[in-house]
């Protein structure tokens, strides 16, 4: 009596032609109307000494991996397909899967579902992996519908010595279950079928951004504000970031540095026109001319007495270059500026000195070091003495960010 194995193999060998090529090894041809795997990599050499590769089991699909009554359960219309191959040891495998559809007794039929264009059968080819190592592939989105069972069966291929396994594996069976989506936070009424925005102009618009909440960056947290560690005499220096300024006259020199200011160095063109103590943007750029005011308060370690305070009106531009011709290069670059104008600074801090340090939760992004500079360009160090106030003083830090990675990603800064 012959073995069930056996007798698959034989059955399938019949499929199989030998024929004689100029090297004078013997090589396989492939029938159109054969049941055995199809040569995906071409004609495989057959050197009669040559261990066959085998593939004694069925594929294993997910995820998760998992059966139910001899059934893989799958939750997703994406899944891998996965078998092992076995061949003398060292040598390289690949595997091919091939899904069938299936009946209502979940028993495969003739009808194979093609998954790629890549070859003329349809099949899914995984790349090299060791002998006894699993192979696998992932099917494509489109290829396979929720809610189906299908059944996938692969055939191995040794790469080291260039022979193909004469049939197949036995068939696996698997049913696609996608789980619902999660209630969503927010719902959106159905999409217009033509938007009303002109995607060429740009238009900036007003927005209204949070509260900036508290500042980072420096050590410590004192009631109401952030300041830093004592110094050996116990004095430190607070920071406290308000969108209104402290009092009536910052608020002037800052609405009079505002006009006054060089315009050219702007990194957001059309920013010095729009009207202060607001934001704008649109896709690209932002002009955010209400980020507030920055002031710094010298005290002893108690708080107590305030021997010097010192406050900065703040604006912020931002701009992206998204496209190789802004650039000269395949790489996103996205540039902030930070503009800084000294509205009052007591006698007693004897001059002040400002550092700025951008921050951003990119995974893959590289940026310049901050550049100063004022209005006339003579300056790039931020330190103001005592009466450097008003737009004669004001000075602007810029630096470029260029994001490294491919496809799309969210970040903020800080």
């Amino acid at each position: 009596m012959i073995p069930p194995t056996a007798r698959r193999r034989r059955a399938a060998l019949g499929a199989i032609l030998a024929i004689v090529i100029g090297s004078g090894v013997t090589g396989t041809s492939y029938a159109a109307d054969s049941d055995g795997p199809p040569p995906v990599h071409g004609p495989g050499a057959r050197v009669v000494a040559a261990a066959e590769p085998d593939t004694p089991n069925g594929p294993e699909i997910g995820p998760p991996f998992t059966k139910t009554s001899g059934v893989w359960q799958v939750d997703t219309t994406t899944p891998t397909l996965r078998n092992t191959v076995t061949a003398p040891s060292g040598h390289k495998t690949t595997a091919t899967f091939e899904v069938h559809t299936t009946d209502s007794g979940g028993k495969p039929t003739a009808t194979v579902v093609k998954l790629t264009d890549e070859n003329q059968w349809g099949v899914l080819v995984s790349g090299e992996v060791t002998a006894g190592k699993p192979a696998s592939v992932t099917v494509p989105a489109g290829k396979l519908k929720n809610g189906v069972t299908y059944a996938v069966r692969s055939s191995g291929y040794d790469a080291t010595s260039k022979v193909y396994e004469s049939d197949w594996s036995p068939y696996s069976t698997f049913k696609i279950d996608v789980p619902p989506a999660e209630k969503p936070y927010v719902t959106f009424p159905v999409a217009q079928t033509t938007s009303g925005i002109d995607s060429l102009a740009q238009t900036p618009i007003e927005v209204t951004r949070t509260d900036p909440g508290p500042v980072t960056g420096v050590r410590g947290v004192d009631a109401g504000r952030q300041c830093s560690a004592p110094d050996a005499k116990g004095h430190k220096v607070c920071i406290e970031i308000s969108r209104d300024a402290p009092t009536p006259e910052d608020a002037a020199v800052a609405r009079r540095a505002t006009r006054q200011t060089l315009r050219g160095a702007d990194l957001v063109s059309w920013c010095a026109a729009k009207p202060d103590g607001k934001d704008y943007m649109n896709r690209i750029e932002a002009c955010l001319k209400n980020v507030g005011y920055a002031t710094l308060i010298f005290v002893d370690a108690d708080e107590l007495p305030r021997f010097g305070t010192a406050t900065f009106a703040l604006s912020q531009q931002i701009k992206l270059y998204n496209k190789k011709s802004d650039t000269g290069t395949d790489r996103a670059e996205f540039d902030q500026q930070l503009t800084v104008v000294p509205t009052q600074i007591d006698a007693a801090t004897e001059g002040v000195h400002l550092t700025w340090k951008p921050a951003d939760n990119c995974k893959d992004c590289t940026s310049s070091q901050v550049q100063w500079a004022s209005n006339d360009g003579l300056n790039t160090t931020p330190h103001w003495a005592v009466g450097q106030i008003g737009s004669a003083y004001a000075m602007t830090a810029k630096t470029q960010t260029i994001w490294n990675g491919t496809g799309k990603e969210q970040f903020d800064l800080g």
